[in-house]
C-alpha cells in the first residue's frame, strides 16, 4: 500500500482531470496543423473583425452553381457553401474532402474580400465540424482550432 503524499495526490488529480477532458473531447488536438487545414482560415495579417458570439470562422466559398440551381420558393434565401473538411483515414493520412452545405443567407457573414465566412456554429455542429464550444474539429473529433485561435489566426 502506497503512502498518500502530496505528489501522489497531485498525480491522481491530474489523471482524473485529463480523463474527464478527453471524454468530453476538449483535450485532444488534431495532428493536422491549422495552416495545413482545409477549414481553418489562417492569415494573421488579415486584420479581420473579432468573431461574434455563437459564430465560427471557416475557410469556405459560395458554390455559385449550386446556389443558382435552388429555384423553389422555400429555397430563395438559401446559399450553398463549399467547405473543405479535414479527414484522417485509418492509416493516419490527412485528406481534404469538400462538402456542400445549404444554409440560409442570414446565417452567414461573408468577408468583404471573400477570404472567409463566419457561420453560426450550431449549423456546423450538426455535421460534426464543430463542438458545442465553437471549436473546429477534424473527422475524428479532435480540435483543429479553438474559438480563441480562430480570432488569433485571422488577425482579429
Amino acid at each position: 500500500m502506497k503512502k498518500l503524499t502530496k505528489e501522489l495526490l497531485n498525480e491522481i488529480i491530474n489523471d482524473v482531470i485529463s480523463d474527464t477532458l478527453i471524454e468530453e473531447g476538449r483535450a485532444q488536438f488534431s495532428k493536422v496543423k491549422p495552416w495545413q487545414s482545409g477549414i481553418v482560415y489562417f492569415d494573421k495579417s488579415a486584420n479581420a473583425e473579432p468573431l461574434k458570439p455563437r459564430m465560427v470562422r471557416i475557410k469556405a466559398s459560395v458554390d455559385v452553381q449550386g446556389t443558382l440551381s435552388l429555384k423553389k420558393n422555400y429555397q430563395q434565401n438559401t446559399v450553398q457553401l463549399e467547405i473543405v473538411t479535414d479527414v484522417i483515414d485509418n492509416d493516419g493520412k490527412h485528406i481534404k474532402k469538400p462538402i456542400y452545405v445549404k444554409v440560409p443567407g442570414k446565417a452567414i457573414i461573408p468577408d468583404d474580400e471573400g477570404r472567409f465566412i463566419d457561420i453560426e456554429g450550431w449549423r456546423l455542429s450538426k455535421l460534426g465540424l464543430t463542438d458545442k464550444y465553437g471549436n473546429l474539429l477534424d473527422s475524428r473529433g479532435n480540435i483543429l482550432a479553438s474559438k480563441k485561435q480562430q480570432n488569433k489566426f485571422s488577425g482579429a
